[in-house]
């Protein structure tokens, strides 16, 4: 499972940004967890799938996706 994420603070970028008071103290972050959208894939001698390791109950989200601004006062 690969799982990344990436932020950026605005006030720290963008030269003069210091001086709009809203983009001070400001953190904006993107993070993606299970990029390729993998899991465990289980199987008994016959190919069949157990009970309790189907797609959905071994990782039931999948992929996620998350954007969040976060501001200090």
């Amino acid at each position: 499972m690969i799982n990344t994420g990436i932020f950026i603070l605005p006030d720290k970028l963008w030269p003069g940004a210091e001086e709009i008071g809203w983009l001070e103290n400001l953190k904006i972050s993107l993070d993606i967890e299970n990029l390729l959208d993998t899991y465990r894939r289980v199987t008994l001698g016959d190919g069949s799938v157990p009970p309790g390791f189907s797609r959905h109950q071994i990782d039931p989200l999948g992929r996620t996706v998350e954007l969040s601004v976060r501001k200090r006062f």
